[in-house]
């Protein structure tokens, strides 16, 4: 079944929006850790769900900006080879 690009970003914003209650949670639950293991969990927990926002969120900047959005910091060396000169 194809979904419209709503639906797409609906289903992309409500995972982002999991993602940070989740790791939210997992932080505010740090003040009740009263054991290593249990703080490791709670660690282990709040970092598994904070790590993919940082990839999907790239990924959709670059879907809407495009690849130069990321390469902004190359630019000028671009243009130096684009005029011949040596870098």
């Amino acid at each position: 079944m194809f979904l419209g690009s709503f639906a797409w970003s609906f289903v992309f914003v409500s995972l982002i929006g999991a993602l940070l209650v989740t790791s939210s949670v997992c932080l505010a639950a740090f003040a009740t850790a009263n054991s290593v293991r249990l703080y490791g969990g709670l660690r282990f927990l709040q970092v598994l769900s904070i790590a993919p926002v940082f990839p999907l969120v790239v990924a959709r900047l670059v879907q809407h900006a495009g690849g130069a959005a990321i390469g902004l910091a190359c630019v000028p060396f671009v243009t130096m080879r684009d005029a011949g000169a040596r870098a």
